[in-house]
């Protein structure tokens, strides 16, 4: 490589002296274009020199005369081509040059090409197993207070970043659809990568011994109620976990006793006037002496009902009447009790649904999880428009052959309450705001 430089060196150049030519191509760091401009700036004219020496030596007084320049450099080595310019981006090389800086222009066109594709990798890295947009920003402590005041369960994971596994967690856990719809009502999640102040802080209160490391904190209380560590969870075992989690646990439990001035405050309820028609119905006061007499009265009506009876039983066989022994019987004030006239069978707005029109891969559609009576799980894709009846229907498809025949569908709301889904073709997943929520179907 060096002896191919040197040649080209000496035949560019027309220099005789190898040595020459090799300090020049050192200086250069062997860049044989930099070592040819270097050679031709240090030339100079012979003949000047001479004449400027001589013109000392006969006079001090006349200065030396500017050195003459000339516009086309060595025809030794032009090959009749012109290089004036040389050096700049119009300068036509010969031919042996040109397949050098070839050379040299494929090399940082690829060093260029491998740097972009290298950039290019690192950044869709990042942006496929980034942190999710559902990340707590703030610290421990912050993120511990918004979940007391919210009523939220802490959920804390510590990342390592030489873990594959904790950027699974990102991609494949925390980024999917359903399990973000079960955390976020119930859950605040907070994330810190290790080596961290925030890590650090953390490890300082509990014993983190592997990763990914999560946990769910009692935000009242900071206990650790459930560990995962040293492992990758994937979405559905963290859904199962979560739904379990929160129908085992709740916030609820441990409520603040009241105080002694709550005790004894007075009853906001005293003395308060009752509507007219209220009062129509309760206008006898409630007390042991008229719960007696009420007594008494029943057993004399009672009792002149048999004796009534009694006498009736000696008319002739002819004129015999059959009455029946009164029961007693308890009346409420002003209660109206009404008897069905007609009872209509109304069908169910489920059995009116086509599921095949709603249950598809295409559209705007949503992920709900189906929890069934024995415990078995499905997740299902269904659109948003879909009504609630369509729920219905799919959970009876499943259900056929079961002995189950009467069933409700529920679903826990932001308060940890437990509500029902209605059977109707009116309201729609996205009216209620059932996207992406775990369902139970409870047996009636």
């Amino acid at each position: 490589m060096e002896d191919d430089l040197l040649m080209s060196f000496l035949s560019v150049t027309g220099e005789t002296d190898p040595e020459s030519a090799q300090h020049y191509l050192e200086a250069a760091n062997f860049d044989l274009q930099t070592a040819v401009e270097l050679f031709f700036s240090n030339q100079h004219q012979p003949s000047s020199i001479s004449s400027a020496t001589t013109t000392k030596t006969t006079s001090d007084e006349i200065r030396s005369p500017i050195p003459q320049q000339a516009s086309r450099l060595y025809d030794s080595f032009q090959h009749h081509h012109d290089y004036q310019g040389f050096g700049s981006s119009n300068y036509n090389y010969p031919p042996y040059m040109q397949n050098f800086n070839s050379y040299n222009q494929r090399g940082q066109n690829q060093q260029f090409q491998t740097a972009s594709r290298l950039t290019n990798s690192s950044d869709e890295f990042s942006e496929m197993f980034r942190k999710p947009q559902i990340v707590f920003k703030g610290t421990f402590d912050e993120a511990k207070q918004t979940a007391e005041m919210e009523g939220k369960w802490l959920i804390v994971e510590i990342q390592k970043d030489d873990v594959f596994d904790c950027h699974r967690m990102n991609r494949d856990t925390w980024g999917n659809e359903l399990v973000q719809a079960v955390l976020t009502p119930f859950f605040i999640l907070w994330q810190a990568d290790e080596g961290t102040n925030q890590a650090t802080f953390f490890k300082g209160r509990y014993q983190v011994f592997s990763y990914p490391y999560v946990c769910i904190i009692d935000p009242r209380t900071g206990e650790n109620v459930k560990t995962w560590a040293g492992k990758f969870i994937d979405a559905p075992t963290m859904v199962d976990s979560l739904q379990n989690f929160v129908d085992s646990h709740s916030l609820l439990d441990h409520l603040p006793s009241p105080s002694p001035s709550t005790l004894h405050a007075p009853n906001p309820f005293e003395n308060v006037q009752l509507p007219v028609s209220s009062q129509n119905i309760h206008n006898i006061p409630i007390n042991s002496e008229a719960m007696d007499d009420e007594d008494e009265q029943l057993r004399a009506a009672i009792q002149a009902s048999i004796e009534e009876a009694t006498k009736m039983n000696t008319l002739a066989d002819d004129d015999v009447q059959i009455i029946e022994k009164p029961t007693p019987q308890t009346t409420t004030p002003n209660v109206i009790t009404q008897q069905p006239t007609s009872q209509t069978t109304v069908e169910p707005a489920d059995k009116k649904v086509n599921l095949s029109d709603y249950l598809t891969e295409q559209g705007d559609t949503t992920k709900i999880q189906i929890r069934f009576p024995d415990g078995k799980r499905e997740v299902v894709k269904i659109l948003k428009s879909a009504p609630l009846a369509a729920i219905y229907a799919l959970c009876r498809q499943k259900l056929e052959g079961s002995p189950i025949s009467s069933f409700v569908v529920t679903y826990l709301d932001k308060t940890q309450k437990q509500k029902n889904v209605d059977n109707t073709l009116d309201k729609s997943l996205s009216d209620e705001g059932l996207l992406g929520v775990a369902l139970s179907v409870v047996q009636e």
